[in-house]
């Protein structure tokens, strides 16, 4: 009986280990993304501010990526926002379900934002790592479908696993 309650145990706390990686506990160890696939490493997170605007407290819900060894920002508003220079409309970059995306080179690395009627989602990729389309509209398709079936911001969750 303490045999079994031992493999539970264990069993348990590398379940929990996943679940607080999700909610922003450091990566357990061994956690990794393979190829084609993106693993929600933190959040979603509740945040008064977005980055890559002037001082603001726009209300959002953040969170990371772990997609091959970049980890990637991601960031969920309702709120209107107004992309103004140096934020560049780029079609090219765009989702077949976005209206348009707009993408900015900052110090912090290439931020893509695609503008939806209800709400808008921005992705950041580090300086290092290059921009991952395929995962980008990946994304942007799963987010869609947990925000429609999400009641309130209250009950809405990030996908844990993004293939692309």
């Amino acid at each position: 009986m303490k045999r079994g309650l031992a493999v539970l145990f264990v069993l348990g706390a590398g379940f929990a280990a996943q679940i607080l990686g999700a909610q922003g506990a450091a990566t357990p160890p061994g956690l990794a993304a393979t190829a084609g696939q993106a693993l929600l490493v933190r959040g979603p997170e509740r945040v008064a501010g977005l980055p890559f605007f002037s001082p603001n407290a726009i209300s959002a819900l953040r969170g990371e990526y772990l997609l091959g060894k970049d980890r990637l920002e991601f960031w969920f508003t309702r709120e209107a926002l107004v992309f103004s220079p140096p934020w560049k409309e780029d079609p090219a970059l765009a989702p077949a379900l976005a209206r348009g995306a707009r993408s900015l080179r900052s110090p912090l690395g290439f931020v893509v934002a695609w503008s939806y009627p209800r709400y808008t989602l921005i992705l950041a990729f580090p300086l290092e790592s290059s921009f991952n389309k395929g995962f980008a509209e990946a994304l942007s398709r799963r987010f869609g479908f947990f925000f429609d079936n999400a009641a309130d911001d209250a009950g809405l969750s990030f996908p844990a696993l993004v293939e692309f």
